[in-house]
Parts: C-alpha cells; structure tokens; sequence
C-alpha cells in the first residue's frame, strides 16, 4: 500500500484503464460513497478437518499469484484508474464458534455484520477473509470483496487455487498448480472484443430488443430505486415439480433456467397488467475458455424482454422464453452501462427492469483438498426492487426459491405473499399444463375465498364516491389487472380510458 508520501505522479505512470464494467461500479459507488451494495460475498462449508495455519499460508500465496486481489483505485484528472499493489497486511481471523449453542447461526451473523463495512477504493485491500471452526470436521471459510476486483466465477478460482496450494502443503509436496491470468487480460480482451466487430453486433442486437422499451413493471408498483435494506422469502420446489418443469420445457425448446424466467414473467405481467416486460437476467460474459481462467470482474446483466399474452398458450412463452435467453447469451459481453448511455438514461434514472431473475447451478460435486464441501452466497445484491432466485444443486434434487425485495418497497408479508403465489402459479402450470396463460391458477383455493370474502367488508371513506375511488386506484396502479373474464383482462387504466369514452360519448 503506497504511504501518504507518494507521488501521485508515479501512481499515475504504473496504472491502468478500468474496464467497462469496473466503470460502471465506480461510478455508481461514488453517487452513493457510503453505500455496501458492491460488497458481495459469499462462504465454503467444508465438511473435514483444516489445519488452520496450513490454510492461512496457502491463502497468503493465492493472493500473492492472483493479481486482481491487488488491485487499488486512484483518481485523476482524466478520471478513474487502477493501479496493482500487493497487501501483505491482511487479517485471517479464525474464529472458533464450535461451543456456541448454535454455531453456524453465530458464524452467519458474523459474516453479514463484516458485509456491512465499506471497502477503502483508494488504499485497500478490496477483500477480506475469515475461518471459522464450527465443529472438528466442519469449518466455513467467509470470503468478501468489493465487486470493482471480482465476482462470482472469479471467487471460484481463488477458493479453487488455494484449495490446490493447500493440498500440496498438508501433502508436504511443492504446489504444481497453474495460477489463474493475469486480471489486466480483460482489459486486452475487452480491446479485442471492441475493435473485432462483434461489440458492433451486440449493440444492434439490444437496440433491436429494446426500441420502444416498456417502463419497469415491478410488484411494488414503485419504479426502481436503490434500496437501504434488504428482505426475503423463500420456499422449495420438489423433485417432481422440478422433473416435471424441465420435460415441459424440453417438448418446447427451453431450458429449465429458461422455463423458471418465463414463468417468473408470467407471474409478474399477471400481477401487474404488463403485457410487454423486461426481466434483469445475471450473466457471468465469460464466452471463451481464457475468460474462465482469469479472477477479476466480468460479470453483467442483460435486459430479457418477453411479451406475455393472456390468450397465448403456455408453450408459446417458454418457446419464445428459450429462444431470446440463447439470443441474450450470445450477446452479453455487451455492457449495462453502456446500454444505458446508448438509450439516453442518465446515471439517476431507474433501471430498464425492476425485476431480476438468477438462476444459479450449486456445483455440489466439488472438493477442498478432499473435503466435501458447498458454497452459500450472502450477496450483497444491488436489488432496486426484487430478485427472484432459483437455486439447483441440493441433494433432494429439489429447486430453492428465494424472493430478495428492496425493504423500501416490500414488507415481509407481502413478500411471503407473492413467494406463495409464484409458486401455486408453477403446481398449476405442472398441474394442466395446456391451459392459456389468463387461465393459470395463481391465489390458493383458501387465499381466494378469503380474499372476496374480505372484498365484501372494505369500508369505504364516507365521502368518496365510487367514481373517485376507482379513479384513485387507477392512478396508483394503472398496470394492475382490474377486471377478467376467460382469457380476456383489463387494466385499471384501460379500463378508466374506455369508462371515459364511453361518458363522453
């Protein structure tokens, strides 16, 4: 780490450009300095005993090899730049929480308290890691950094080489292990991928998908916004719903990731009255085998447009479905940043979507220097509003559904709510599966009932009218279904707008 007497000057001569992405997270930490919503993080339960100081000498040699983790940040008059530095002063806590009353709760509590502490661009280090005893054959190894140095598929290949240099170590043999690219490579490939022409093609691409792009439609009925807090809900599919799901999407040509975004868009234009929607679909944009191999920062998010009609069969959303994610991975190494310049959206405009979907496969088959072991992410996730994820990967070949809403716009009943009727919405589409779109069960018989039941009661201001109530509604939701019959359904605003002809007339 460079002392307060260094030259700027010299800091300057050694750095390098930031990627489009890195730029993207710069910019948008810098509107919100103090902001925690680029910390992600993550942690390995190993199932097996770790020689704790074994494990600390690996870790100090895999941040030594893996030159994103020395990456720190300086800005100047022509703008953001990085700069490589090498921190040798960081801390591995390892903290015995084995004789706890419940230690991986306690463990868990630990980790989301230290994902709540910003990360020092300017001077670093940009991550940190913890190991924790949780009994004599089970220790999670806690894993942060700030998004700006790496990601998801990066963090893979660090807990991957430092498992590798761990067990050359506990073998007492010299690690014969290739250490993953150098982080500056991206910014070599993303030159490539600019002057190739195939940067040219993705950005026909997107402005192809997106000409006269909808406004966000979101269950909150509130447009995108970053949030102060978190909340979720979650559930589970089982095998047989999930066996049955991913035939369904065979007979159609869509992947199971394919078939669970088009029904969380069917979920979401029914509870909304949106016909034309995007979703926020998390990609990793490694398209070639050297981006597999380099730590440092990729990922992005492309924008999944769907156009869901109530009259359709279902087979006609989870075929369109299918064929525009294949569309949209073909295209990813397109930046959201850049998207967002090309469509005239200023840095405090909200999102194209206000929903994102995750599908993420838990690779379960993996090891720790022979120990089993599983990964949990604890995020953080830059949610404006909500994320559904789905998780693959369990044991019981079950699907876990997490819904993750912004506390500024959801509370925890609503959000348990929706988590329930999404997935009655999947046992009705398993349960007849030839139905339209209009026609798929979302309330539970009993929700229902007690839902009209409840419509019969609401007392009503004393001084406004039914008019002035409806009108009310329309403007707070002008999206929201108001009226159905069959497989037909109106909005309140287009409902409002054929009321008010009809008066004219």
């Amino acid at each position: 780490m460079p002392d307060e007497t260094s030259p700027l000057p010299e800091l300057v001569r050694t750095s390098f450009p930031l990627s489009s992405a890195q730029a993207d997270i710069w910019f948008g930490q810098i509107l919100d300095p103090k902001s925690v919503y680029f910390n992600i993080a993550r942690f390995v339960e190993i199932s097996g005993s770790i020689d704790s100081a074994l494990f600390e000498q690996a870790l100090r040699r895999a941040v030594q090899e893996i030159d994103c983790l020395h990456i720190c940040f300086i800005d100047t008059e022509a703008g953001p730049r990085q700069y490589l530095h090498l921190a040798t002063n960081f801390n591995l806590p390892v903290i015995d929480v084995s004789g706890n009353d419940d230690p991986r709760a306690t463990a868990v509590a630990w980790m989301r308290e230290d994902m709540d502490r910003p990360f020092d661009l300017a001077h670093g280090p940009l991550f940190r890691y913890a190991l924790f005893k949780i009994a004599d054959d089970r220790f999670f190894w806690y894993q942060a950094n700030h998004h700006i140095i790496n990601d998801v598929a990066g963090a893979a290949l660090v807990e991957q080489h430092v498992g590798e240099l761990y067990r050359a170590l506990i073998e007492g043999v010299e690690p014969s292990v290739e250490t993953p690219s150098s982080c500056l490579d991206l910014l070599a490939d993303e030159e490539t991928y600019r002057l190739a022409g195939r940067y040219e093609r993705d950005r026909r691409y997107w402005h192809e998908q997106l000409a006269g792009w909808p406004t966000a439609a979101t269950l909150s009925g509130r447009p995108p916004a970053w949030p102060e807090a978190l909340i979720e809900s979650s559930g589970d599919i089982p095998r047989a719903v999930v066996d049955a799901l991913a035939k369904l999407g065979a007979a159609h040509g869509a992947s199971l990731p394919a078939v669970m975004t088009a029904i969380s868009a069917i979920y979401l234009s029914r509870m909304t009255g949106a016909r034309d929607l995007i979703l926020g679909i998390p990609v990793t944009a490694r398209t070639s085998a050297e981006l597999r191999r380099i730590a440092g920062l990729t990922a992005n998010v492309v924008p999944l447009r769907l156009d869901v009609d109530l009259a359709a069969p279902l087979g006609d959303v989870l075929r369109q479905a299918g064929r525009r994610m294949r569309d949209a991975l073909r295209h990813q190494r397109y930046g959201g940043g850049a998207l967002r310049r090309d469509l005239g959206l200023a840095p405090d405009e909200p999102n194209l979507y206000g929903t994102l979907f995750n599908f993420i496969a838990m690779d379960e088959g993996g090891d720790f220097a022979g120990c089993p072991i599983r990964t949990q992410n604890l995020g953080n996730w830059r949610v404006e509003d909500l994320l559904i994820t789905v998780l693959s990967g369990s044991q019981a070949g079950d699907l876990h559904l997490k819904m993750i809403g912004s506390a500024a716009h959801y509370d925890r009943e609503t959000l348990d709510h929706h988590q329930r009727r999404l997935l009655h919405l999947i046992e009705s589409i398993v349960a007849a599966p030839d139905q339209t779109i209009g026609q798929l069960a979302i309330l539970a018989i009993d929700e229902r009932q007690s839902m009209l039941d409840a419509s019969t009661s609401v007392a009503a201001p004393v001084s406004s009218t039914f008019p002035e109530l409806f009108e009310a509604e329309a403007a707070r939701l002008p999206d929201a279904v108001a009226v159905s019959f069959g497989d037909t359904g109106l909005s309140y605003g287009e409902l409002n707008r054929r009321a008010n002809g009809l008066a004219h007339r």
